[in-house]
This record gives structure tokens, C-alpha cells and sequence, in this order.
């Protein structure tokens, strides 16, 4: 069984807008895959509680990834940099999405026949440019290249999609985006067969309620509608087409954190949905990384579910990744496959993964595949500028013993705050109120030590972040 990355089962990443041309190196099961929807929300509520990593101008960034199988290199996407205030600098997975566009966008957009666009502006490496190598078509080489223009808020408003196999590159697709504020509203896609453009719309918490996209020549469509819960969590996503009956649906759950711990899509067959697949999730505490996740698709003839792929995690002492079981169902019964074990650097951020086989009995003695990552420091001028000066958050008692008091001046709205300690692990996290005045937060009881108080907004961007001490 061919296997594209054996990875972190679930996560899509790193493929870099290298779906329509080559295999992708997705950190996914061969057999399975979320939906890019499942994928942004799992994306969304662990960026929002990662801490600020590198907050000094001095910061890190991704650079480039690498995939080999039995040591052979496979596949390397490279990310240029034009600019130093761009980069990521979250340092777990979901943080190295690249995309504008779900990762299969070409069918989406060509044959309306995939997902919407929940996720388009969520990208996190912002790199000014970008190419992907591979060995698909024979010997390795490049295959695709993307080059971006920004914003002045490093949104990226247009986008160049080559294809770079031969001697001189071709066109091979064009996009421009529009935003209001950040919240992208209106894109267009140009192939040399192609024009099509969306458009998206949100509700007064800049939630995505719509999106549609449509041929600018022909009129036909798929449209998205999004519904959210009184704590606007995403419930569900149904989307329709103007060429045929076709419908298909996605319904989330979430447990008390807000926290994904389903996804399951349906299908509409003329009278009535009828399930396709459930990805299922389960959590560690307040540890927005899943700790476990199973995958099942409908079964018509049994009418019920069946199990595909199972994958189990521990984690280190920074509550990252450290270790994934993959399991596979063998007539009911959940199989070992293998074992992928994350290295990390000194700044907490992944350098390899590496994927070990399981024959039934013992572990092979070495990887048979590695995905790698390669980062630069670079010095960040708008860093400085922007660190939140005491009249625009303020901490006190600081140093503080069994509550502190949180005010904000001058701050765009925060949605969310969250404690993380010395080591990175999140302590706590809670609604925020500051927008109706200050908000007293209780921490009797955490240990004595310094602590990062940190402001999210309801995309999950960090807005303000100070230190205080516990006493």
C-alpha cells in the first residue's frame, strides 16, 4: 500500500497548491482525509490558543519542507521571502498552511464538485513566492510555482499559479482577492479555460454565513450557507449547485471547550440525506490538539458505520505532538500500522517527522519515511512598533497572588483570553468581556511563576499579549 506521508494522521499541509499537478505529501493516512472544512476549524482552535512564540524582532520562519521514502527524496516545497514582516511563527502544524484556496481546488472551481472556500484567508506562511519540486512524472523536479502580492496588512491579494516542468514557466492560473477590513469578500480565477470568480459574506461577528462561486460566462454556480450556535461554533455547512440536484452537507459538534468532536458529511440522493463519512475527535483537558481521531465511512448494506483509520497521540511537555499510533480496521478489530515520532527544535517548532512501520510483531529498525522542516530567523522591524505599551493592556496586582484584573485601551475587540506558563502549555483559557469594561480573572490556583497573558480576536489573531508574574 502506497502511503503519501506517514505524518500526523489528519492534517493536510504542506501539499502548497500542488494538488492538480503532482502527489501531494499531505500528512494524512492513505486511506482517509479530512474535509478542508474539518481541517480549518481544527487549524482555527489551535492557532488561537498557541502562544506567542519569538516575540523579540529576532523571529523564525519556514523556509522549506522536504519528504523522503526509503531515503529517496520524493517531494520539496521552497517559500521564498521578499519581505521580513512576513512569516509564521506558531509552531505547530496547522501553522504551516499555505492556502488561499482548499487544497483541491482545482475540482472545486472546475467542476464544482468539492468544498467552499471556509478558509481562504487563514494562510500563515505568506511567502512571496513558492515552488514545489517532486518525482512524480520521473526525475525530480520542479513541478508548480506561486508568486503573491500583499496588502498592507499582508493579506495576500494576488496570486500566480505556474507551471514550472519545462525550461520557461506557464501561466497555468490567476487569482486576485479583495478583502473588507480582513475578511475576504470577493476573488476571481482565471485559467486559460477557465473564468470564474466568488464572493462571501458575514454575519456581524465576521463569521462566513455565504460564499458562492460562479462562472462569470455561463452563470452556473455552488453555493455555501454556514450556520453557527450562540457561541458561534461552526454547526453546519450545506451547499447546493445550479447543474444539478446534487447536495452535500457537513454537521459539527463540539464538546464544552468549543472544541471540534465530530465532523460528518452527508449527501442529499433526491429525497433524503444519507450519511457518507464522520471523523471523530477527543481532547486531553483543555489541550485544543486532539489526543485521538477515527475516521468512518457509511456502510448502505450494514446501515451503519465502519471503521477505516484510527490514530492515537502523546504529547510532550509543551502539549505538542510528540508521538501518533496509526491503526487501521482488520475486520472489526483496530491494527497497528505504525508509529510517527515529532523532533522538535530549540524554538519549538517541528525540524522532522518520522514515520515507522509495524509488521504485527516489532517496529522496523529505522523511519521509512521523513518529512522535514527548515527555518530561517530574520529580523521583523514592525515587531517593536507593535508590542502593547501599558496604557493599551494593562495587568494588575502584577505581581499578582490569587486574581489580576485585565484592561484594555486602544485594542480591537477580544474574543478570547488565554494563560500559557513558562513552558508553553496553555493553563487557561475563558471568553473575554473586556469590551464591556475590565475583566478579573482568578489564578489561586497556579503555581507561583511568570506567565504570558495573551488577547484573541474572533478569527483567533493574537491582538495583545503581557507578561505577569504569579506569586
Amino acid at each position: 500500500m502506497k502511503r503519501t506521508s506517514a505524518f500526523i494522521c489528519g492534517i493536510i499541509v504542506c501539499a502548497i497548491f500542488s494538488a492538480r499537478t503532482a502527489t501531494s505529501r499531505s500528512f494524512v493516512p492513505a486511506n482517509t482525509s479530512f474535509d478542508p472544512l474539518t481541517t480549518a476549524i481544527l487549524a482555527n482552535q489551535v492557532n488561537a490558543a498557541a502562544p506567542v512564540r519569538k516575540s523579540t524582532a529576532l523571529k523564525h520562519r519556514l523556509i522549506a519542507t522536504s519528504y523522503k521514502n526509503q531515503n529517496v527524496l520524493q517531494d520539496s516545497v521552497h517559500f521564498y521571502f521578499g519581505s521580513n514582516t512576513r512569516g509564521t511563527d506558531l509552531p505547530h502544524p496547522y501553522s504551516y498552511f499555505d492556502k488561499y484556496v482548499p487544497y483541491d481546488y482545482g475540482n472545486f472551481y472546475s467542476n464544482f464538485s468539492s468544498y467552499p472556500g471556509y478558509f481562504y484567508n487563514i494562510q500563515n506562511i505568506k511567502s512571496d513566492s513558492t515552488v514545489h519540486w517532486d518525482n512524480s512524472t520521473g526525475p525530480f523536479k520542479k513541478i508548480t510555482a506561486t508568486s503573491y502580492t500583499y496588502n498592507a496588512n499582508n493579506d495576500a491579494i494576488g496570486a500566480v499559479y505556474y507551471n514550472a516542468a519545462a525550461a520557461a514557466y506557464t501561466t497555468a492560473l490567476t487569482m486576485t482577492m479583495a478583502y473588507t477590513g480582513s475578511d475576504l469578500n470577493h476573488f476571481t480565477y482565471v485559467t486559460p479555460t477557465a473564468n470564474q470568480a466568488g464572493d462571501l459574506v458575514y454575519n456581524a461577528q465576521s463569521r462566513l454565513v455565504q460564499d458562492s462561486v460562479y462562472n462569470v460566462i455561463g452563470g452556473a454556480y455552488v453555493l455555501n450557507t454556514y450556520s453557527y450556535s450562540a457561541s458561534n461554533d461552526l454547526l453546519k455547512v450545506e451547499q447546493v449547485k445550479s447543474t444539478d440536484a446534487t447536495k452535500i452537507k457537513f454537521d459539527y459538534t463540539y464538546n464544552a471547550n468549543h472544541l471540534l468532536t465530530s465532523a460528518t458529511k452527508s449527501t442529499y440522493n433526491g429525497s433524503t440525506w444519507v450519511y457518507a463519512k464522520t471523523d471523530t475527535f477527543s481532547y486531553t483537558g483543555s489541550n485544543p490538539i486532539y489526543s485521538s481521531f477515527s475516521d468512518y465511512t457509511w456502510s448502505t448494506a450494514f446501515n451503519d458505520w465502519t471503521p477505516v483509520v484510527k490514530c492515537e497521540y502523546h504529547f510532550n511537555a509543551q502539549q505538542n505532538w510528540d508521538t501518533a499510533y496509526q491503526y487501521v480496521d482488520n475486520s472489526g478489530t483496530w491494527s497497528l500500522l505504525e508509529k510517527d515520532y515529532t523532533v522538535y527544535n530549540g524554538n519549538g517548532f517541528i525540524d522532522e517527522v518520522r514515520g515507522i512501520n509495524f509488521d504485527g510483531v516489532q517496529y522496523a529498525a529505522a523511519p521509512y519515511d521523513r518529512n522535514a522542516f527548515y527555518y530561517e530567523d530574520y529580523n521583523d522591524p514592525t515587531v517593536v512598533s507593535n508590542m502593547v505599551s501599558d496604557n493599551e493592556l494593562e495587568i494588575f496586582p502584577n505581581p499578582a497572588g490569587t486574581y489580576i484584573d485585565v484592561r484594555i485601551n486602544g485594542i480591537p475587540a477580544a474574543e478570547q483570553i488565554t494563560l500559557i506558563d513558562a513552558n508553553g502549555r496553555i493553563v487557561l483559557r475563558q471568553a473575554s468581556t473586556l469590551n464591556a469594561g475590565n475583566q478579573r480573572i482568578n489564578i489561586g490556583s497556579l503555581p507561583a511563576g511568570m506567565y504570558l497573558l495573551s488577547l484573541q480576536d474572533n478569527k483567533g489573531n493574537i491582538r495583545a499579549h503581557r507578561q505577569f508574574i504569579k506569586e
